[in-house]
């Protein structure tokens, strides 16, 4: 192959890489008119209003959603509540019995009482006839203040 048939070759690939140049170019400008105008047509917007209701009203629904699951946990943070504070109400009153019947108590027994009543009086705020009874019989035995 002789040179001069190499340099046409190059202008020839040359020529050829400049014109993609311009059509790839040419096709971006298109490009960019045709999703302007995608974006400015009707139909677009009426799909993007459309789509915009819907979630709205997922979020709607959603939100109802996350009101009833609250109101759900609350009722049963509330109902666990009630439940710890008559289990604390019959461990104490059952303590408080065995005391006055003479039952004897060793000293984690009596700990636990304690802090039972801490919990009961302190997190539950329970203060009822438990309280009294609490006050009344540990009062008259000293010996099992800790």
């Amino acid at each position: 192959m002789e040179i001069k048939t190499i340099i046409e070759w190059i202008i020839l690939i040359g020529s050829c890489i400049s014109a993609l140049g311009i059509i790839i170019a040419f096709l971006q400008r298109q490009q960019k008119k045709v999703i302007q105008t995608i974006f400015k047509s009707d139909y677009f917007k009426k799909e993007f209003n459309s789509l915009s209701e819907q979630i709205k009203q997922l979020n709607t629904k959603i939100s109802t959603l996350e009101t009833n699951v609250n109101r759900q946990m609350d009722d049963i943070r509330h109902e666990r509540e009630k439940d710890s504070l008559i289990n604390c109400q019959t461990e104490l009153i059952n303590f408080l019995s065995d005391i006055e019947n003479g039952v004897p108590k060793d000293k984690e027994q009596i700990h636990t009482a304690y802090r039972r009543f801490d919990y009961y009086t302190n997190i539950l705020h329970g203060n009822s006839y438990v309280h009294d009874k609490w006050m009344k019989v540990m009062e008259n035995r000293k010996d099992l203040i800790i």
